[in-house]
């Protein structure tokens, strides 16, 4: 799992999903997944990593309906959206606490999509980690 120092600029968190993001894309799921934080309890496993990356235009027969390298997308019908949220509070309910989020607009069948990632900003003593939240439409 990648770590941050804290305090961390937001470019740097960007810079490290748009390489996870290229993982994907080239299928290294592996490298993606090793790239996040994993609660024990986590949901995710790295074939379901792999057929979220490459289910939102299942059954179309189309082998570009996956998620593609960065920065090779073409502007279509969405522009793509790509923003990191500090909280001003640390969420505590869960541990490690949330300390932010990042929204990511994704490139999907190489153009910018309503494909999006969403990862939690956790802080684990003195370092920052992201965990994958959900890929999902929006």
């Amino acid at each position: 799992m990648i770590t941050f120092p804290i305090p961390v600029r937001d470019a740097d968190l960007l810079r490290v999903v748009r390489q996870w993001n290229d993982a994907l894309a080239i299928q290294d799921v592996a490298t993606a997944f090793q790239m996040t934080y994993h609660d024990p309890e986590d949901s995710w496993t790295p074939a379901l990593l792999a057929q979220a990356a490459s289910n939102y235009d299942a059954g179309t027969g189309d082998d570009q309906a996956r998620i593609t390298l960065w920065d090779t997308a073409t502007v279509a019908d969405v522009r793509p959206q790509h923003e990191v949220t500090w909280f001003e509070q640390p969420n505590h309910r869960r541990s490690p606490p949330v300390v932010g989020y990042i929204w990511v607009d994704l490139p999907y069948g190489g153009q910018w999509s309503d494909v999006t990632a969403i990862f939690n900003i956790l802080q684990i003593d003195t370092q920052l980690v992201l965990e994958l939240e959900s890929i999902h439409v929006m």
